[in-house]
């Protein structure tokens, strides 16, 4: 059985939305063999599917990128103060 999740993030600008990409990719093309992950980008809005045998293993690659997500958003933030 594979669990799913898939993320939508609205309403970025273009730069950090780009920053956001850049910094997944790495990380969806290295995924564990138990798990497949895609971005796409369509205009403003930026989703993110993944899925792994191992709910576990999901849980925690799910963890990383809203956690990498978070903190990009957070430094444009204090950049922009």
């Amino acid at each position: 059985m594979e669990n799913k999740v898939e993320l939508e993030v609205r309403g970025l600008d273009e730069n950090i939305t780009r920053s956001i990409v850049e910094s997944l990719r790495p990380e969806i093309e290295s995924l564990p063999e138990a798990c497949r992950g895609e971005l796409e980008l369509k205009e403003s809005t930026l989703r993110v599917v993944v899925s792994c045998t191992r709910i576990g293993l999901l849980r925690a690659v799910v963890n990383s990128i809203i956690s990498t997500i978070s903190m990009l958003m957070e430094l444009k933030a204090v950049i922009e103060e």
